[in-house]
């Protein structure tokens, strides 16, 4: 039976592709590709389907600063919801002056996941 332009267009094609490793890594492999059930070659594919790329040592620099200022961010809104449970909040202009700077390194922060995507 002949195939038709369809069934050649979806069919996948695979190539015999090499890479190295370590005994180790090996072992590792196939042991994860026996417990998983499916040939080493099958688990190897279905592995890197789902890895995550890792970052630029920049962009890993980049995501501990934001995980820093996020960080102080909760420690500043832990510290306005402290006050305000124990009534110690008496002037209206500093709980502003707190809203605002929570504001700007919230501004800060996007801006610079923005750059980290390249959104900006």
């Amino acid at each position: 039976m002949a195939s038709t332009g369809a069934e050649k267009a979806a069919k996948v094609t695979r190539k015999v592709r090499t890479y190295r490793s370590t005994d180790a890594e090996e072992r590792r492999i196939a042991a994860c590709a026996e417990v998983a059930g499916l040939p080493r070659c099958t688990w190897v594919r279905e592995a890197a389907k789902r890895a995550l790329p890792r970052f630029a040592k920049d962009d890993r620099m980049l995501l501990r600063a934001l995980r820093d200022q996020l960080r102080a961010i909760g420690n500043n809104l832990n510290q306005l919801v402290h006050l305000a449970h124990s009534r110690k909040i008496h002037s209206s202009r500093s709980f502003r002056d707190v809203l605002r700077d929570l504001t700007a390194k919230v501004d800060e922060q996007r801006d610079t996941l923005d750059r980290l995507i390249g959104e900006r």
